[in-house]
């Protein structure tokens, strides 16, 4: 089978342009020779689900799908992410590349796991982050113990991540208005069902940070969508378009950024004083 390569001028262009190619290779986190993984080893199909072996030896072109070429690159990138970009063997050689996967070892945290951050795209609108946390498994191969986040843009992507000096991981994740709900729904042991706001993946409301696995805070976007004039056709205003209008009243009374005591009481207030209207 034909194969596609990309060219050294065509991946000289995507870098100049910031493309997703990166630098050089992240500290302890190296084959059994000391060079830096190999991105593929983080394909989704490859790496899902904890007990994951991630054998560097074995990540190679033969976990891109059989019909895409590929190139690897490390060349440097301000980021830290060490990436490869990659080409379908049926697209035109003339249209931008699209495809990646990156990744960043971010250091390790209390229990010695290395945590690293995972970030690619099958050149479709998705862009998929990860964020694992990885240990030895012998013989240079590596364990993934967990997935401790993962979403695609707003539904859960990873929006930063790092360790910090006393080993922790902080990261903040993207929300949609359902998903501010749902961080709440497990405790009080109700739901709502998913058509009542909007899950996209282009509804990014809130952000929500977290030490290791406790919730820090939920921040309400700035330049979050505003629901409030969605209407019903009568007029009335849509569940949707009361919780955008509850959340601003939260925001102009200081509480942009809410605690969990605060989140809670705001879904409280939510299912009060929206749900109770019975609308769509």
């Amino acid at each position: 089978m034909t194969r596609f390569i990309l060219t050294v001028p065509l991946v000289a262009a995507l870098l100049a342009l910031g493309g997703c190619v990166t630098t050089n290779p992240p500290s302890n986190l190296t084959t059994a020779s000391g060079e830096a993984i190999s991105p593929l080893c983080f394909m989704a199909g490859e790496s899902t689900g904890p007990g994951k072996i991630i054998n560097p030896a074995q990540c190679d072109a033969g976990i891109v799908a059989d019909d895409a070429a590929y190139y690897e690159s490390r060349t440097a990138d301000q980021d830290g992410f060490t990436g490869t970009i990659y080409r379908y063997e049926d697209d035109d050689p003339a249209s931008p590349v699209r495809s990646f996967i990156e990744y960043k070892w971010l250091g390790k945290v209390a229990s010695g796991q290395h945590a690293v951050l995972v970030r690619e795209s099958g050149g479709g609108s998705g862009f998929f982050s990860s964020l694992f946390l990885l240990s030895p498994a012998g013989n240079g191969a590596f364990k993934l113990d967990d997935i401790v986040a993962a979403g695609d843009r707003c539904m859960g992507g990873i929006a930063k991540a790092s360790v910090n000096r006393a080993k922790n991981l902080i990261y903040a994740v993207n929300l949609t208005p359902q998903a501010i709900l749902d961080l709440v729904t497990p405790q009080t042991g109700e739901t709502v069902s998913p058509a009542v706001l909007p899950d996209c993946a282009a509804c990014c409301y809130a952000t929500a940070r977290f030490n290791d696995d406790e919730l820090l805070s939920v921040r309400l976007n700035d330049d979050r969508a505003m629901m409030a004039e969605t209407q019903t056709a009568d007029g009335q205003k849509t569940v949707a378009g009361c919780f955008d209008q509850l959340s601003r009243l939260y925001e102009e009374n200081g509480l942009a950024s809410m605690d969990q005591p605060a989140l809670e009481d705001f879904v409280t207030q939510f299912r009060k004083v929206c749900l109770s209207r019975n609308q769509p």
